[in-house]
């Protein structure tokens, strides 16, 4: 079993001289920085925009120009593209994704290395298809060539990485990738009660584009939830409330202490938030009133509009928005550790 990206390294390895090693997240940082003319700015990450253009022009398989045009903070990208593959180059390294691009390259130009890596994959099976870039998809249909023997396994609903050129048409016109194929609707859902599947299903119907499928809650699976005061009693297991500025931390406040007063533990709670200054104030005074002896351990992250989960036990609400029910209990306390760059740290 291994990853797409596995894959390529492997690949990129076998069929290139020397060793290769692959470069972590800072060393990209300070290659960027060498090959391109980066401005620092202060409380700006000048150098993200780069290293989010490289990568849709690599995994979209996109022109550095059109990438540049449609990223303006990435200047030069098109220009000093070919110049930062050449640095991994005699770096004798590869990055994230060059694993892909250089894979790819090497099975289009070198016919021995394409039949010897599709000797080692006769049948392949993938899942989560729908996060597929350009990329992924055309190293999948040169790996499994001639006989294009793939068993994808997706959900075109979820498509979150459109960005870098992720689609559900993928799993839509499968079978026109994979001639031969067929498909096989999982249409039962065993996660998430009656009401929220019944509330995704009426949400997802707006989608033009999809697998043709009519998504069901498992047999036996019910709405009842236990009888649980505050704000949201008698509620059932969806429910939806709004508001704004601290009104939603107070909001949030009553939704816990009901939960709590009912004998909900701290550990079958999450206070989730996007990630704004203002939303994250509001989360972290949400969550220190609520919870004050664990205000010193906790750590502030992300915020507004902010929103309030439960565990399966207690059904599931969220203030302002949307939410699914949990089949198991989420951490109370933000225990990620280092924070991805395009999060907000105090």
């Amino acid at each position: 079993m291994r990853t797409l990206n596995g894959i390529g390294l492997w690949i990129c390895a076998e069929f290139s001289e020397g060793r290769v090693r692959v470069l972590e997240e800072a060393d990209v940082r300070e290659l960027c920085q060498g090959v391109f003319s980066i401005r620092r700015q202060a409380n700006t990450d000048t150098v993200a925009p780069y290293i989010d253009a490289l990568s849709v022009v690599r995994l979209g398989l996109n022109r550095p120009k059109e990438v540049e045009d449609a990223i303006p903070d990435a200047a030069g990208i098109a220009e000093g593209f070919d110049r930062y593959r050449q640095a991994l180059h005699e770096l004798g390294a590869v990055d994230f994704d060059e694993q892909i691009y250089r894979a790819i390259e090497i099975l289009l130009a070198d016919p021995h290395a394409r039949a010897t890596a599709q000797s080692q994959c006769r049948r392949l099976l993938v899942d989560e298809f729908q996060d597929l870039t350009p990329a992924h998809l055309l190293l999948i249909r040169l790996l499994s060539a001639p006989g294009y023997d793939c068993f994808g396994v997706g959900d075109d609903d979820q498509v979150i990485y459109g960005y870098s050129g992720a689609t559900p048409e993928y799993l839509i016109d499968f079978d026109r990738y994979f001639p031969g194929a067929v498909s096989h609707p999982l249409e039962v859902n065993y996660r998430c009660p009656p009401a929220v599947v019944g509330a995704a299903r009426h949400l997802l119907s707006h989608n033009r584009r999809r697998v043709q499928k009519t998504v069901r809650a498992a047999p036996g699976r019910t709405d009842d939830v236990p009888s649980i005061g505050g704000p949201l009693s008698g509620a059932g297991p969806v429910a939806v409330r709004s508001g704004s500025g601290a009104a939603l931390a107070d909001l949030a406040v009553e939704v816990i202490g009901g939960w709590t007063a009912a004998g909900a533990r701290p550990s079958d709670i999450a206070v989730l938030a996007a990630s704004t200054p203002r939303c994250c104030r509001c989360r972290w005074r949400a969550w220190s009133r609520a919870f004050p002896a664990a205000h010193p351990s906790a750590r502030p992250c992300s915020a507004a509009p902010a929103s309030v989960r439960r565990s399966r036990t207690c059904g599931s609400a969220r203030i302002r928005g949307t939410s699914h029910a949990r089949t198991s209990a989420t951490r109370s306390v933000d225990r990620r550790g280092a924070s991805p760059r395009w999060w907000p740290t105090w």
